[in-house]
């Protein structure tokens, strides 16, 4: 949407995981003719899905068998095709499908909400996630209006986790923006209690930002990311897209288990399924069975950002007369906290939606115990909703109507359900005499005794062709569960027999014999009774016998696992077990060279703008968003803050315009990175970048920082965009019909020479009439003008006249071309004649002073 520059630019997208693709390269006309698009040297990068041996230290071997970089595994991206690089991640999370784990803490002062779309608050949150970049992603958010107050606290905790690897990076993306922020703190707890701050981020910047820190935990370690209010609404703070990148990370407990805070391991099905089996019961700490809200926080209970208005906590009487309670139920004084809606501002109908935490699995007897008081003349309704994850909504409790002074207890039946939330919705009245509250919410009778359960998972196993692989399900209920397996073709794998069978106790165990390369993938164990199912999966690696190293690797035997020839080395054989070094004062650029020809001249520096993995040629061109203003170097250097380059192989960076900075951001690759007020002659809705856009042709902007551009006044227009004052509005036609201006088809205007014409008002230039007919007169208006046949009648002695665009000194044959720059009108010319300073022609021949245009057109 904006000029590039004269220099050719490289792009590039990213695809990831697709399995039928095809692209597509658009370009759209800009105003006039300087709007030329081109695209050339396109290539696919990284694509090949099957590479020979894997580098076992710097890359990744998928499970079918691709090779990926190692900084690529847990990134939040299926680089491997079949996913398996983000496998094992379990603190990672990007929030579209829930919290993956992540849980509030109920002793803290409030909560982190998931949301979508822009927060309720004017000027600060985001207005979209980070991870979709739309409205319809969802991140978690803290929102800091009434009732928070300065130095409020929201905690979102991990589970225990354990890593494995080496170069293991926290990566959070957090948006901070609004006058009145607290903090944001990210914290590592270990093992044995010891805490340590990674991050404490208390500055504001303008949309998503990115937080990386590295781990180095070699114990069981939880993360705990805080939020604090700051002292007005406008301090809303946002998370997303957390990921551990490099390496594994695991529950500590291993797959399909649930840490409990004291280490004990339990199935992760066992989470929130009202039943304590963690023996210190943290498995439900964050689903808590019953509330009195004494400890005026929410119990995991959270208002839906959605909804139109919110339960609020609160103490003695409500604000309204003739409505609401004067007293809690638990305490019965007004010091009892109870929670309630204010019925004063709303409309009928609008509604205030409670949702507790989410529930794994709930008994047939499950049922909700709630005290409500409803009393005031304007009472709406107060309905109880389960939420089955991925299934419609189901109405259990619709209670109207004024119920009069008094908590009334109600008996909700819930019944059984799996992966499920309940909501407490509030239905306004026709005026304020409709507050609504409750208190000691209580689920009861929701354990699910005798359930099936999973106690030892399938874990993922690798072996090699023609070997025995066995995957062990155990499991426990009552009455006792039956067991299926399913391959990873979602088949149902049937009977004792055969070379993929079940066996063990209650076929437990998964069988594999004589494994082949086919029988790779993923595995699922389902225990069922009458109670319930569950599954847990399980990946099976089948590698193929040891193979020769490829060309540019060796090994020890000559057969994989094999590492990459060092730099200065070649090898352009298979199944080698060294790497031939290049002729003296010679070497390579790069690890893995397969040949002699890679070698080169080991003391020919890198120029500026370029560099290499050795300093010296061959050499690549520095990327974008950073520079090199040496020779022989080996790596290019970040751009500066407040400063851009979006163009490869550059010598220096460019400064963001005047008042605009990159909020101490280095390494910028546009100049939307510059943020700030929008300069004179650009606007945007805000007022500030990024975003801006010049000033369209007739309106101007003399002031920086504006949300819009001025017309030109009395019906004047501009020559060009982006104009800056109003000197610049003039009086500018459209050229009428007949005549030209090559510049930008306003007046000055000049006629359409003869033999030429123009039928639109604004050309910038005239069209030739065909067939070698010409017109009576200059400003013709339309081919029908072209009246006047070419000359044919010539006599004998006489040599032909010249046709236009060309001449001679006699002006008859033979004939010369005009040359680049000139042109010649008419016939029988002698001379051509030069274009105007600073213009000139695409070709030899031209015929009229139309298609004379600026040389910055090459």
């Amino acid at each position: 949407g904006r000029d590039m520059g004269p220099d050719w630019l490289q792009g590039g997208v990213y695809v990831g995981l697709s399995q039928f693709v095809r692209f597509e390269f658009v370009g759209t006309k800009g105003d006039g003719y300087q709007g030329d698009i081109a695209i050339d040297d396109l290539n696919f990068g990284q694509c090949s899905p099957y590479l020979d041996d894997c580098d076992p230290v710097n890359e990744f071997k998928c499970y079918n068998g691709q090779c990926i970089a190692g900084n690529k595994l847990c990134d939040l991206k299926k680089d491997c095709f079949d996913g398996s690089d983000e496998r094992f991640c379990d603190a990672n999370c990007n929030f579209e499908e829930g919290t993956c784990g992540w849980h509030n803490l109920v002793s803290d002062i409030f909560d982190w909400t998931r949301y979508r779309g822009e927060t309720a608050s004017y000027g600060t949150g985001p207005r979209v996630d980070h991870t979709t970049l739309t409205e319809e992603g969802y991140y978690m958010y803290i929102e800091t209006s009434l009732p928070r107050k300065l130095g409020d606290y929201a905690v979102l905790q991990s589970h225990w986790l354990s890593l494995t690897g080496n170069n293991c990076v926290l990566s959070i993306f957090y948006h901070m923006e609004g006058s009145n922020l607290g903090a944001l703190a990210v914290q590592v707890e270990d093992g044995s209690g010891g805490t340590t701050t990674l991050g404490n981020l208390t500055a504001e910047a303008d949309g998503w930002q990115h937080g990386r820190w590295p781990l180095k935990q070699s114990t069981q370690f939880r993360i705990s990311v805080t939020g604090y209010a700051g002292n007005s609404y406008d301090g809303d703070i946002a998370i997303d897209d957390v990921s551990i990148i490099g390496c594994k990370v695991m529950s500590s407990c291993g797959q399909s288990q649930f840490t409990c805070d004291n280490k004990q391991c339990i199935p992760v099905t066992s989470e929130c399924n009202f039943k304590k089996d963690c023996s210190d019961g943290s498995d439900e700490s964050s689903c808590p069975v019953a509330c009195d809200f004494e400890k005026n926080n929410t119990c995991g209970w959270i208002n839906d950002p959605e909804a139109d208005w919110t339960w609020d906590l609160h103490q003695g009487p409500t604000s309204s007369i003739h409505t609401g309670p004067d007293t809690d139920n638990t305490k019965k004084t007004a010091q009892g906290v109870y929670l309630y809606v204010e019925a004063s501002f709303a409309y009928k109908g609008q509604e205030a939606r409670l949702l507790s935490a989410p529930y794994t699995k709930s008994a047939d007897d499950c049922k909700l115990n709630l005290y409500a008081y409803m009393y005031g003349a304007h009472i709406g309704s107060l309905i109880v909703n389960v939420h089955p994850k991925g299934q419609p909504m189901i109405q259990v409790f619709n209670e109207t109507g004024d119920h009069g002074k008094g908590w009334k207890l109600f008996t909700v039946k819930i019944g059984a359900h799996a992966n499920f939330q309940v909501s407490l919705v509030a239905v306004m009245g026709e005026s304020y005499k409709g507050d609504i509250a409750v208190d000691d919410l209580e689920f009861v009778d929701c354990a699910l005794t005798g359930a099936a359960t999973i106690i030892t998972p399938p874990q993922d196993t690798t072996g090699i062709v023609g070997s025995e692989i066995k995957l062990t399900c155990d499991v426990t209920g009552d009455p006792f569960p039956t067991i299926t397996w399913t391959d990873p073709d979602n088949s149902t794998i049937q009977g004792d027999t055969g070379r993929i069978k079940q066996t063990g106790p209650h076929g437990s165990v998964l069988d594999i014999t004589d494994s082949r390369l086919t029988d790779a993938g993923l595995y699922k164990c389902t225990a069922t009774n009458t109670k319930n199912s569950v599954s847990a999966t399980a990946h099976v690696i089948v590698n193929d016998k040891p193979q020769p190293c490829p060309s540019g690797r060796k090994s020890a035997t000559g057969f994989t696992p094999c590492t990459n020839c060092p730099i200065g080395t070649y090898q352009q054989e298979t199944g080698k077990t060294e790497c031939n070094a290049c002729p003296s004062g010679q070497t390579t650029d790069a690890e893995g060279s397969t040949s002699q020809s890679q070698c080169h001249d080991a003391n020919t520096p890198c120029a500026a703008g370029t560099f290499s993995q050795s300093g010296l040629q061959p050499c690549e061109p520095c990327n974008t968003g950073t520079y090199q203003d040496g020779t022989g170097q080996k790596q290019c250097k970040q751009c500066k803050a407040n400063t851009y380059q979006d163009h490869t192989g550059s010598t220096d960076c460019v400064a963001c315009p005047q008042g605009q900075t990159t909020n101490g951001k280095a390494g910028s690759k546009s100049k939307n990175d510059c943020k700030g007020q929008c300069p004179p002659g650009e606007y945007s809705p805000t007022g500030s970048s990024p975003g801006c856009k010049e000033c369209v042709k007739g309106f101007y902007q003399p002031q920086p920082g504006q949300t819009s551009c001025l017309p030109c006044p009395g019906g004047n227009t501009t020559d060009h965009t982006g104009a800056t004052s109003k000197d610049m509005c003039k009086m500018y036609a459209k050229c009428p019909a007949g005549s030209y201006n090559a510049d930008n088809g306003y007046n000055p205007c000049t006629l359409c020479d003869i033999g030429y014409y123009s039928s639109n008002a604004g050309a910038i230039s005239c069209l030739k009439c065909s067939g070698g007919f010409t017109t009576k007169e200059k400003g013709s208006t339309s081919p029908n003008d072209c009246t006047v046949a070419p000359p044919t009648d010539f006599p004998p002695t006489d040599a032909m006249p010249c046709e236009p665009g060309s001449y001679s000194d006699t002006g008859k044959s033979p004939c010369t071309a005009c040359p680049v720059g000139q042109y010649a009108e008419g016939y029988s010319n002698t001379a051509c004649t030069a274009c105007p300073d600073g213009q000139t022609t695409d070709i030899q021949g031209s015929e009229q002073p139309g298609v004379c245009h600026a040389k910055e057109k090459q």
